[in-house]
């Protein structure tokens, strides 16, 4: 697994996943960055702190989803799968 600090741009990715609160950077920033790129791979956002506010800030912004912690890994995986599979 590699993380978008890793790689040189975010299209080498299938699908990004990322935690809605980072320290120094948020899944909003994230989806802000990916949007910037030629070929934006689809975005995952995961959080604790889910509310409608937040759910239509991640959609405007380009998340394909956002899932609400506690969640199954096995939800995460489905979606993960629905998602690359277009």
């Amino acid at each position: 697994m590699r993380s978008l600090a890793e790689s040189p741009a975010a299209e080498a990715f299938d699908v990004v996943v990322s935690d809605v609160r980072m320290p120094g950077w948020t899944g909003i920033n994230v989806l802000a960055t990916l949007a910037r790129q030629s070929r934006r791979p689809p975005a995952i956002l995961i959080t604790a702190f889910g509310d409608d506010n937040l759910h239509e800030q991640a959609e405007r912004a380009g998340a394909v989803a956002v899932l609400d912690k506690p969640f199954e890994l096995d939800e995460l995986q489905v979606l993960i799968d629905r998602v690359v599979a277009g």
